[in-house]
């Protein structure tokens, strides 16, 4: 491929190279590309050096521009291959290849050889080691003046529907933008937001086209090409750590900088859908499990269904170095994987839920949760207890919720005694949470607040939710003043 491109190199400005482009690729392209490329260098540096006229028309040029374009698409044949098991040729040396390329490129640099060289389409995964020849590199993408070169405009977009083939009319014009703003618009490349909005140019072109051919995409989530894919948002090892995975999110079109904010969002319903799809695969969820949960919310005011997919993903994922230990973490955790993102799809069956947690702020109810189509309203108490803090046998914290993990009937979670605790040390969590998580929902019910909501024609349902060692989520209604009869443990 690199060959290639320099044998082309030579074919179009042999006028000016002076020599005959079949004499310099029978003697100067080698199987090695990177001494094809050496040999390149040499042959513009001798005819621009040799230049004694200010009349002679290679005067003013500087040297080669050399671009890699995509470079991902040829980096991640090696670096991502679709088969794990997969691996190059014997004797092709890829990693070799493209730090000779590269080191040769470093030393090419200079008057009269290369004087500039741009790489565009790169992701900073394929920078680590593979063009470490090449370090040098300054990485100019989140410059103001370059922004234009890194996606479509409004006015870019705006001037394509308004071509006849394309749209055909001011009113389907204006319908397309809209739709093509929500789902590929968004990308800021400038920190702090400072510079403008654009679109990802793929995923336009793949839109615009169904336009053309006159077959619209009935899906505008369904495109194929964009960089933020379900795999690539996994991102194991690197969510791990908050700065890298952020970073490579970045890079990777999964999120943007905020508009004069200094924070991360992400852009549109395409980045959204992907980010939800990755969760919910993380979770060995699928959207119909949220559809169904949303569905029983919806129809039949049953919150049960959507703590249960929390309580899958949490007991995958929870108990360990790096669980939540405080009920906030969970509330928060619950709110953004299931509630606040809500799959533009499941609108289609009448969700509107909405979300408030005031948590940090004045107000005292950790969540509530309002289905306005219904009127209906959940006020929510979160608690958790860690599993350090219940009695059940000895061993590591995974052994203890195993253990846990297999307790399936409520009243056996509800006679669990706590430990390691100062105040709440001997009790039963049925104990503890009569004596009072019960009489803290009760004072939310009764409180003004509430009170609007019950002004407005909402029916309220308090739920207490108590996460008991990351491996169950109790739920208790309450019913007038106290707890009823039937808590439960939260199941799909």
């Amino acid at each position: 491929m690199l060959n290639r491109s320099i044998e082309q190199f030579y074919r179009t400005y042999e006028p000016y190279l002076r020599i005959s482009a079949d004499y310099l690729i029978e003697n100067l392209i080698k199987d090695n590309a990177a001494a094809s490329l050496s040999e390149c260098v040499l042959v513009v540096h001798n005819i621009l050096t040799s230049v004694g006229s200010p009349e002679d028309p290679l005067s003013k040029i500087k040297g080669i521009y050399l671009m890699a374009d995509e470079y991902d698409s040829y980096s991640n044949e090696y670096l991502v291959p679709n088969d794990v098991h997969w691996k190059p040729p014997r004797g092709a040396e890829p990693d070799s290849l493209l730090k000779g390329f590269w080191a040769s490129v470093k030393t090419g640099l200079g008057r009269n050889k290369i004087a500039k060289c741009y790489i565009t389409g790169v992701s900073p995964q394929s920078l680590v080691d593979n063009t470490s020849g090449f370090n040098v590199a300054r990485y100019v993408s989140w410059e103001p003046m370059l922004v234009g070169f890194c996606g479509l405009t409004d006015a870019d977009v705006a001037a394509a529907l308004a071509l006849e083939k394309v749209c055909g009319s001011t009113t389907k014009a204006k319908k397309h933008l809209k739709i093509m703003k929500d789902h590929y618009n968004g990308f800021n490349f400038v920190p702090g937001g400072r510079g403008p909005l654009t679109y990802n140019t793929n995923t336009c072109l793949e839109y615009l086209q169904s336009l053309a051919e006159g077959e619209p995409m009935r899906n505008p989530l369904s495109v194929t090409n964009s960089e933020a894919s379900d795999i690539s948002l996994q991102a194991g090892e690197l969510a791990k750590f908050k700065a890298a995975w952020l970073s490579y999110m970045v890079h990777l079109g999964g999120l943007t900088f905020c508009v004069r904010k200094k924070a991360l969002r992400v852009l549109n319903l395409v980045a959204a859908e992907r980010f939800g799809r990755a969760v919910l695969q993380r979770h060995q969820a699928t959207l119909e499990d949220v559809n169904g949960a949303f569905r029983s919310l919806i129809d039949e005011g049953n919150i049960d269904r959507i703590f249960g997919l929390y309580a899958r993903g949490m007991q995958q994922h929870d108990v360990g170095a790096h669980d939540f230990k405080k009920e906030e973490d969970h509330c928060n955790s619950m709110r953004f994987t299931l509630l606040a993102n809500i799959h533009p799809s499941l609108r289609k069956v009448g969700v509107e839920t909405t979300v408030t947690k005031p948590s940090g702020k004045p107000g005292r109810i950790d969540m509530l949760i309002s289905v306005p189509l219904k009127k209906r309203l959940f006020v929510l108490e979160w608690k958790s207890l860690q599993i350090d803090c219940i009695n059940i046998g000895s061993g590591s914290p995974l052994q203890k919720a195993s253990v846990l993990a297999d307790i399936r009937n409520v009243s056996e979670v509800l006679d669990l005694r706590l430990r390691n605790d100062r105040f709440r040390a001997g009790q039963t969590i049925r104990e503890w949470i009569l004596s009072g998580p019960q009489d803290q929902l009760r004072e939310y019910v009764q409180s003004a607040e509430i009170q609007k909501w019950k002004d407005g024609g909402y029916t309220i349902t308090p739920v207490l939710a108590v996460v008991v060692g990351s491996r169950h989520v109790l739920l208790w209604n309450l019913d007038g003043d106290v707890l009823d009869a039937s808590p439960r443990l939260a199941l799909e």
